[in-house]
């Protein structure tokens, strides 16, 4: 166990718990999907994270190519795309800004850089914190989105937890 600091957040890690841990995971979220948001992302992937944030994802032991998550949520005015997504690392905050996982209130982010932004919460029921990130990506692949397909997936989801 060791403190860290990253910009306004003290933690206590474990790195080598999150090692360990990151090694018996076989690949991240978006090499486990084939859709084209999730390629999207792959495709940019070793781009999209300031170097900054690389820097303490190697100090903590994250691998980066092993997110817990990411989805693509929405196309934006600019026409650049929100994804949100996280990592897990060995840990508790000492001090900074934090959310309670599960808690209605949301997530607020804390920007890093142009397009990119993170929050870490907290989990009462064990001792895995949450690093999530959120970012803006352009649309670099091929294949396109028919947004009326997207529009009718929406609907469809919509209509599952409406009725």
């Amino acid at each position: 166990m060791r403190e860290v600091v990253f910009r306004d957040w003290k933690f206590e890690v474990d790195s080598e718990l999150t090692r360990k841990s990151y090694e018996m995971i076989l690949k991240g979220s978006a090499n486990d999907c084939i859709c084209e948001y999730c390629k999207n992302f792959r495709e940019q992937r070793e781009r999209i994270f300031p170097e900054e944030l690389k820097k303490f994802f190697k100090e903590l032991s994250i691998d980066l190519n092993k997110e817990e998550e990411v989805s693509e949520y929405d196309k934006l005015e600019n026409g650049l795309h929100l994804y949100i997504g996280s990592f897990n690392f060995a840990g508790k905050i000492l001090s900074g800004k934090k959310f309670e996982i599960g808690n209605s209130g949301g997530i607020q982010f804390t920007e890093i850089s142009e397009n990119f932004s993170i929050a870490f919460g907290e989990r009462k029921d064990n001792y895995f914190l949450e690093l999530w990130f959120e970012t803006n990506l352009p649309w670099v692949i091929d294949e396109l989105i028919e947004e009326s397909e997207k529009t009718t997936f929406l609907n469809r989801i919509k209509k599952l937890w409406l009725f």
